[in-house]
Order: C-alpha cells, then structure tokens, then sequence
C-alpha cells in the first residue's frame, strides 16, 4: 500500500529512548501503538500509520487519515 504521507526524522542520542517517549506521546493522543524499536503500527479514530527505524533514522509512513484532520496538525504530532 501507498503511503499517503511519509515523515522522516533523523534520531540523535538513544534511538530506544526517543522512540519511547514518541510511543507515550501517540497513545496520550488516544492511539493504539504495536511493534517494538525496529517497526511496528500506529492505529486508531480512522488513523492507520507504520513505522521504522533504521540506523539513526525514523521513518513514518501514514496510510489512512479522518478527512477532518488536517495534514498541519499532523505534522506536529508526528515529531518525535
């Protein structure tokens, strides 16, 4: 499948430790978060998401998104 939209994010420091403060920052939202450090899904209100991480490099690829939610809000909640 073809992402809609893909963020890529370079990782300074401890790639498991900014990965997890990502993860506790997309559940806060309400959002199902599975995979461990390497890959795994984000999920949940419509919003289906994949992510990477390779080297010092996080890569998100969004699939599916609620029309309602602008690509701008997005954007900022994507940051890790």
């Amino acid at each position: 499948m073809t992402p809609l939209k893909t963020y890529s994010y370079q990782i300074d420091g401890n790639p498991e430790m900014v990965l997890g403060n990502f993860r506790n920052k997309i559940q806060s939202k309400g959002l199902n978060v599975e995979g461990d450090v390497k890959s795994g899904t984000v999920s949940g209100f419509g919003f289906k998401a994949t992510y990477s991480l390779q080297d010092q490099n996080l890569t998100i690829d969004v699939h599916e998104k609620p029309a309602l939610i602008p690509w701008a809000m997005l954007d900022e909640h994507m940051k890790p």
